[in-house]
């Protein structure tokens, strides 16, 4: 193997990225890499690593000139920010990373950048100065088919062809259709460890580990870890949010008879409405401009995701629920079951669009998904069509030539997504399960090798 240098960039969950590090190197001796941090490891690691802060205070040089010079555009790095703190020159920061990133990049000879995700200032601005330097920067995606995952160096997640699987499209058909018999939505959609409303011993140990860490570490950029009294008025504030969502929602069974649009609530901020809806995520006003067009005897019926619940701040909810012909559903509904019977599902970006696709349903597509180029989608791009690509969703909730499991062009990209994939029993972010290690690392190497 040719000397390759390689950055593995793992955001907020540095122990699994190191695990990946350590069997690359082990699998391929010529292989150099490097890690990059947003704060200093607590642990002792066998490769080289910068930080964010390192990058950041070896530039030195005039906000000005960086801004004129630099690569990349500040303004939608700092309109998908959700970590620094405030009250500081934020343009100026950014500046300096991208600056001192470049040169690192170039310096070492990097060859391709290993993200966790695309989803705020930093990995977003990574992956734009990767695209002007022609350096792939790939990242590890939900393939929204179960619990299989992949990787793309396409900024809306579309799939590579890869050779990690070799299924055929008749073994896709059988796939996709035991999905949608067995109703199986991908686990990491509702991970445990990510729940807003989690039993109060756990939330305080989280606010003790918080605590912890800020103590022990400070960051002169970054909220990386808020404080006490933040922690304490945000679960307060959880739990006030929660009980409004609780208040507000029906019973989809008195409701299921109703003609709809199913509209399922994404997290936010992430990479599905800050990367992917980037021309509009704002979810209140996106439920509010369907709304203005619907017919009188049409609802939108609105799901929580279950990671996101009591994320919002006071009155969200109430906000929605005083939209016309707009219900909240129990967050609990299985959204298979919303989905079959809706006649069409709205959404920026999420995993409930595809699963409609493969429902035939019509998909109103707000956002740069990677199916959206698939039949039956209608992109919603220019809001001044948005009554006319709401009356077209409504014309039938079917395909309108054949079974989407006759459609050749469906099936070819599904069957493109699953041979990128594989799949993961238990997917969590900061897990080091060998087997989990194991299965990242060749998913790295396939791109690495080729």
């Amino acid at each position: 193997m040719v000397q390759k240098n390689i950055i593995l960039w793992p955001s907020h969950a540095p122990d699994q990225y190191i695990k990946i590090a350590d069997l690359l190197v082990q699998n391929n001796p010529n292989l150099s890499v490097k890690l990059f941090f947003l704060k200093k490891p607590k642990v002792k690691i066998a490769h080289e690593y910068i930080t964010y802060e390192s990058l950041i205070e070896s530039c030195d040089m005039h906000e000005d000139e960086l801004v004129r010079t630099s690569p990349v555009n500040f303004n939608e790095l700092i309109l998908t920010d959700r970590i620094h703190k405030k009250n500081q020159n934020l343009r100026y920061v950014l500046a300096r990373f991208i600056f001192s990133l470049k040169e690192y990049l170039q310096s070492n000879e990097i060859d391709s950048v290993f993200g966790y995700a695309v989803s705020d200032s930093i990995t977003y601005g990574c992956y734009k100065l990767c695209k002007q330097l022609n350096i792939p920067y790939y990242f590890l995606i939900g393939s929204k088919i179960q619990d299989y995952f992949y990787i793309s160096s396409n900024l809306n997640g579309y799939p590579e062809s890869s050779n990690i699987q070799s299924l055929s499209i008749k073994e896709s058909k059988k796939l996709i259709k035991g999905m949608i018999e067995n109703q199986v939505s991908p686990k990491y959609a509702s991970d445990k460890s990510m729940l807003a409303n989690k039993p109060l011993l756990q939330s305080l140990k989280s606010m003790t580990s918080l605590l912890s860490a800020r103590i022990l570490q400070k960051n002169r950029y970054l909220d990386v870890e808020m404080n006490l009294k933040t922690a304490i008025l945000r679960k307060l504030r959880q739990q006030l949010s929660f009980m409004e969502l609780k208040r507000l929602s029906e019973n989809f069974e008195n409701l299921k008879n109703k003609k709809f649009i199913y509209f399922p609530l994404h997290l936010h901020p992430e990479t599905a409405t800050l990367i992917w809806g980037r021309w509009i995520h704002n979810q209140v006003e996106l439920i509010k401009i369907i709304s203005r067009v619907m017919p009188n005897d049409c609802y939108i019926f609105v799901k929580e995701h279950k990671v996101a619940a009591g994320r919002h701040d006071l009155g969200f909810y109430q906000k929605i629920s005083n939209l016309p012909n707009v219900k909240i559903l129990e967050m609990n509904t299985n959204s298979f079951k919303i989905s079959s019977r809706a006649s069409a599902v709205a959404t920026i970006s999420g995993t409930a669009g595809f699963e409609a696709l493969c429902q035939n349903k019509k998909v109103l597509l707000f956002g740069d998904a990677d199916y959206a180029n698939l039949p039956n989608v209608i992109k919603c791009y220019d809001l001044s069509k948005i009554r006319e690509n709401v009356s077209q969703a409504l014309l039938s909730s079917n395909l309108e030539n054949s079974d989407i499991f006759e459609n050749h062009a469906f099936f070819e990209y599904v069957q493109m997504k699953l041979n990128s994939s594989i799949a993961f029993d238990d997917y969590s972010p900061n897990s080091v399960d060998s087997d989990l290690i194991s299965k990242l690392t060749m998913l790295f190497e396939e791109k690495i090798l080729n």
